[in-house]
C-alpha cells in the first residue's frame, strides 16, 4: 500500500504537466479571448463553408475555421500562439517579415492521411492588429490560397 501511495505522489507532477499542456490548444486560446473587449472572434463551421460553396474549391474537408483578432497588438497574444504551435507539434511552412508586420503559417499533418492536412495555424502580427486563424479538417494545403481569393456573389 505504501508503494502505491508513493507511486501516486510521484506521478502528481506529471498529471499537472499534462493538464497544463492540454490548455495550450487553439480552442482554449479562442475561449480566452471570446467576448472580451478589444477582440473579435469568428468561427466558420463546415456547414457554412458548404453554404458559401467553398467546398467545391478543394476545401470540402474543412471542419471549421476559427479566427481571433486583437485590435491593440500585444506580445502576449503572439507568445500564446507560439506556445500552442510548440506544444502541439506544428511545423512552420512559411515565415514572412515585412517591417513590423509578420506572417507565419504552421501546419500539423496526420501521417496516416497522405497529402491531407489536419490543422493549420496562421498568425499575422503587426503595429495595428494581430490576427490568429486556425483551420481544421482534411484539406489540400495547396488549395489554402483559394480562401484568400473568395468573392461573394
Amino acid at each position: 500500500m505504501k508503494k502505491l501511495a508513493i507511486m501516486l505522489l510521484a506521478m502528481l507532477p506529471l498529471l499537472a504537466a499534462a493538464q497544463t499542456a492540454q490548455k495550450n490548444t487553439f480552442a482554449q486560446f479562442y475561449k480566452n479571448y471570446n467576448g472580451r473587449e478589444g477582440y473579435t472572434t469568428v468561427v466558420i463551421t463546415g456547414e457554412m463553408i458548404k453554404l458559401m460553396k467553398l467546398d467545391t474549391k478543394g476545401m470540402a474537408g474543412i471542419r471549421d475555421i476559427t479566427i481571433v483578432t486583437e485590435e491593440k497588438p500585444t506580445a502576449e497574444f503572439v507568445e500564446q500562439v507560439g506556445h500552442i504551435v510548440d506544444d502541439q507539434s506544428y511545423k512552420p511552412i512559411t515565415l514572412v517579415g515585412n517591417g513590423a508586420k509578420r506572417t507565419a503559417v504552421y501546419l500539423r499533418e496526420d501521417p496516416s492521411k497522405k497529402g491531407a492536412s489536419t490543422d493549420c495555424i496562421i498568425l499575422v502580427s503587426g503595429e495595428k492588429s494581430n490576427v490568429a486563424m486556425n483551420i481544421v479538417g482534411d484539406f489540400d494545403i495547396t488549395k489554402l490560397g483559394d480562401l484568400s481569393a473568395i468573392k461573394t456573389e
